[in-house]
């Protein structure tokens, strides 16, 4: 069987390339904003961090 190119989730006979999870306009731009963001936030939480702690 064929899998998901983006979660490796093995696809059921008619689904194309992914599934539909991952196909999902909607679940896509979710993933890719906490793909975004994520990081983001944890960089700002840690110079918070670091700033609190100085004083």
């Amino acid at each position: 069987m064929r899998n998901c190119a983006k979660c490796e989730r093995e696809l059921e006979a008619g689904e194309a390339e992914y599934c539909p999870a991952c196909a999902s306009s909607k679940s896509h731009k979710i993933k890719k904003i906490l793909e975004v963001a994520g990081p983001i936030a944890l960089a700002a939480a840690g110079i918070a961090f670091k700033l609190l702690r100085r004083k």
